[in-house]
């Protein structure tokens, strides 16, 4: 295991931190080590999403990759934002088992007081099972892990999300049965069991396209207080270029046709359009945020992308009274972001956060806060968002909950060391900004 490592100076500093006059967007001062903590455990270890429980420890899950072996890791934080060693060994948790050829990605939903990470790796998903002390938990699937195969090609960005005794999973893969790149859901008990009356035995393929080189991904999910399934991706065309997708699934997974046109709604910003993640409002209107970008060279796939958001009626039509005619853009400069997730703050205004590129070796992880109308919250950070670096040239953050006691928002990212253009090395972070 890698010496811990704990990095502060060089975000305080470039966010101007002044502890006496405490903004939002500022780290924490309480949190950690001025705002944040870095850690490493192999290599590469690097942070994608996370989780907070009901006594305020936050979990963070992501990969590590050391000498070609991609594992998945689980870090634990204490309240205050230390590393918890009593969590698995030394404050990480992996699995009994690492299956091989592990895609270096993972989420995490926690459920009382237990945690389910996914991961994927060939053409099967992954769900893990432990408990807030970091043990495997044998009850669940077989010896503590279900496995779902659902093709190959798996698009290694994956979302997972819990409502009632149920799980719900956001992926894409080729369908087994046609060759198409299609959108999969899957719904599991929380005793890891495939669901018999959703989709087909507990797994649901949908699509927008069809045909060779047609692309259809899920990325996000989120359950309504009904049960319905809200997943949000991206598609494209045979040889065109991707818009975002928000999805609506009944109960038996199939698509909801009450929802936009037969429970698909596109959504168009530019040239090409990532959509991410999704969230639902308490009155039903659904959000969803990305990355909407433009062309630089399409010969060689370099592109400059803004945040991008829209919102939903729960019909499924745009949102009038959300940016303009339901979307908006927001360009934060520099070469672009990367947008990876957000969430809905107490006052429901979506927290976006992400990558801010610098150039090729250099980044910033961001966190952005729009109003409820889809404009940028001036009153967030420098302007509607702060950058931040966790210690080393590139950074970013993966992951965003909102800390439930206070109402302040909790990322997971990553920090990444270049020591040559063949040699690098990463640490996984966590950061509590005020709100």
């Amino acid at each position: 295991m890698q010496t811990l490592k704990h990095f502060a100076g060089a975000a305080l500093l470039a966010l101007g931190f002044n502890a006496a006059a405490a903004t939002p967007g500022d780290f924490d001062p309480t949190f950690a080590f001025g705002g944040y903590n870095a850690v490493g455990y192999g290599d590469y270890a690097v942070g994608d999403d996370l989780a907070v429980d009901r006594a305020g420890y936050i979990y963070t899950a992501g990969t590590d990759t050391t000498g070609g072996t991609v594992t998945p890791i689980l870090t634990k934080y204490k309240p205050d934002g230390s590393l918890d060693a009593s969590f698995g060994v030394g404050g990480f948790a992996t699995p009994a088992v690492v299956p091989p050829n592990v895609m270096p990605y993972a989420a995490l939903v926690t459920f009382r007081d237990y945690l389910f990470q996914l991961v994927s790796a060939d053409d099967k998903l992954y769900v893990y099972a432990f408990d807030t002390n970091g043990t495997p938990q044998a009850w669940f699937g077989t010896g503590g892990v279900s496995v779902v195969t659902i093709g190959t090609g798996i698009y290694p960005v994956l979302d997972i999300a819990q409502w009632g005794n149920n799980l719900g999973i956001a992926a894409s893969a080729r369908n087994p049965a046609t060759g198409n790149f299609d959108f999969v859901v899957v719904q599991m008990s929380l005793s890891g069991a495939l669901l018999p009356g959703f989709g087909s035995g507990g797994v649901a393929y949908s699509r927008l396209y069809t045909g060779a080189g047609a692309r259809n991904r899920l990325t996000g999910l989120a359950f309504q207080p009904d049960g319905r399934i809200v997943a949000a991706g991206r598609a494209a065309k045979p040889g065109d270029s991707y818009d975002y997708v928000v999805a609506r699934y009944r109960l038996d997974g199939t698509l909801d046709p009450t929802f936009a046109a037969g429970g698909l709604r596109r959504i168009g910003f530019g040239d090409n359009d990532y959509g991410r993640r999704v969230a639902i409002k308490q009155d039903g209107r659904i959000v969803v945020t990305g990355s909407a970008c433009k062309w630089i060279d399409p010969a060689t796939g370099e592109e400059y992308c803004q945040l991008g958001a829209a919102q939903l009626k729960t019909d499924g039509s745009l949102d009038a009274g959300f940016g303009t005619a339901g979307k908006i853009t927001w360009d934060l400069g520099r070469k672009g972001v990367t947008v990876t997730d957000f969430v809905l703050d107490p006052r429901e205004r979506p927290v976006v956060v992400g990558q801010h590129h610098i150039d090729t070796d250099k980044s910033t992880a961001f966190v952005a806060r729009l109003k409820t109308n889809g404009a940028l919250d001036v009153g967030y950070g420098g302007g509607g968002w702060v950058d931040v670096t966790y210690g080393y040239d590139a950074n970013a953050n993966g992951g965003v909950k909102v800390y439930p006691s206070t109402g302040q928002i909790v990322t997971a990212g990553t920090t990444i060391k270049i020591v040559d253009p063949t040699t690098s090395y990463a640490l996984t972070t966590v950061a509590r900004h005020e709100n």
